[in-house]
């Protein structure tokens, strides 16, 4: 991913063939948050490579370093992604994001504080 500022970022965009049903999945890393530049276009990136799977079902899981309703956050989010837990307000960093499917179950592990060490959990099925 664009790093001219040295972040290191990394990324994994495949399809994944689900019971005959093609899934984009897309798996990112951004650097961490010491430059803005970086994350910036790492963001730009990664909301072309969803654009890019055009009407495919995207799953996004991810390390955006952003808080729920941030910059950041709000341009993953106008690429037609859902945030899996868009009411939990204590997250950082983590998130799953989805597009074209339909979730049925969300559960995080609260630490009781603002992390971006827990964990998450999602089901999801394609929309009939």
């Amino acid at each position: 991913m664009p790093s001219p500022e040295g972040e290191i970022a990394c990324l994994i965009d495949a399809v994944l063939d689900v019971n005959g049903k093609e899934l984009g999945l897309i798996t990112v890393h951004f650097g961490n948050d010491r430059d803005k530049l970086d994350r910036y276009l790492q963001v730009e990136a990664t909301r072309d490579l969803v654009s890019a799977h055009g009407d495919r079902p995207v799953l996004w899981l991810g390390y955006l370093v952003d808080y729920p309703g941030g910059e950041n956050y709000k341009k993953m989010i106008s690429a037609g992604l859902v945030d899996s837990a868009p009411n939990e307000m204590r997250r950082w960093c983590l998130y799953i994001f989805s597009k074209g499917l339909v979730q049925e179950s969300f559960r995080r592990i609260d630490t009781g504080d603002v992390s971006d060490t827990e964990i998450q959990t999602a089901t999801f099925d394609f929309k009939k």
